[in-house]
């Protein structure tokens, strides 16, 4: 695994810890509805951003490997 790959599902893992944080919030009711609706936006684009970088660093190997074969 390559440092860009890495460096995505760390993104990947955090962001699962942020939308648990988020959902646990909402359901204990002690929570702003409009703030953790904005959380979870930005948390799914952050996702989506790390979702596109592995799709790149793939994309990558696999043209290197295809190079070098």
């Amino acid at each position: 695994m390559n440092v860009a790959m890495s460096s995505a599902l760390s993104g990947i893992r955090a962001n699962l810890a942020r939308i648990n944080e988020s959902a646990s919030r909402v359901a204990g009711q002690n929570s702003d509805p409009i703030v953790e609706v904005v959380e979870q936006v930005g948390i799914k684009a952050n996702f989506e951003a790390n979702v596109s970088v592995l799709d790149a660093a793939r994309d990558m190997e696999r043209s290197t490997i295809r190079l070098w074969a």
